[in-house]
């Protein structure tokens, strides 16, 4: 059986998900093991690295290799992984 959602923002809806989520994630999953294969990994990694030594310069403006790395085919998880070793986390919970 085909199921439909609906992906709404504010008061628009902006999409229709056609299929079960575990067949739009293995599809999810696909593209994103095909463009693994058909990028060049050796530029995501200098991008990537590029943006990691970028970070530790409160003076860059990391919008740049942002752009580059997304131009080089890297994810947006390996983008904000590559961020998150250098920042963090936030938690939104304090400590006591």
């Amino acid at each position: 059986m085909t199921t439909l959602d609906l992906v709404i923002a504010g008061s628009y809806v902006v999409g229709i998900l056609i299929g079960s989520a575990t067949q739009r994630e293995k599809k999810q999953i696909k593209k994103i093991t095909d463009i693994r294969k058909q990028r060049d990994n050796g530029q995501v990694e200098k991008v990537l690295t590029q943006l990691e030594e970028a970070v530790n310069d409160e003076t860059v403006n990391l919008m740049p290799l942002t752009i580059e790395a997304v131009k080089a085919y890297a994810t947006i998880g390996e983008i904000t992984g590559t961020l998150k070793q250098v920042f963090g986390e936030y938690s939104g919970y304090g400590t006591i």
